[in-house]
């Protein structure tokens, strides 16, 4: 469901809605336990010039305690590229200020 969610939002002018629907669907199905949705949601913020949810989600990544033992490794990588998200370098790279 994320790699189709990823597919119709790859550009700003794609399928943005639809887009948008099956990141909420995934985080719903997961119960955003699944760190890399939200990583791969906020590239698509990213994509979309969307700052405030661009930093919403990766502001959970950081702040999340290990939300599913099964996704260990995965939500540790999520976590460690998430921080970098949050350099000056990256956010310039999506346009924010």
């Amino acid at each position: 469901m994320v790699a189709m969610a990823a597919y119709h939002g790859r550009t700003a002018d794609a399928e943005v809605k639809q887009a948008r629907a099956l990141f909420d669907q995934a985080l719903a199905n997961t119960k955003r336990g699944a760190l890399t949705t939200q990583l791969t949601y906020a590239q698509f913020a990213c994509t979309v010039a969307d700052k405030k949810l661009y930093d919403k989600l990766v502001d959970e990544i950081i702040a999340a305690d290990d939300p599913d033992p099964n996704q260990r490794l995965n939500n540790t990588i999520a976590k460690r590229r998430a921080s970098r998200m949050k350099l000056p370098k990256k956010t310039a790279d999506c346009g924010f200020p």
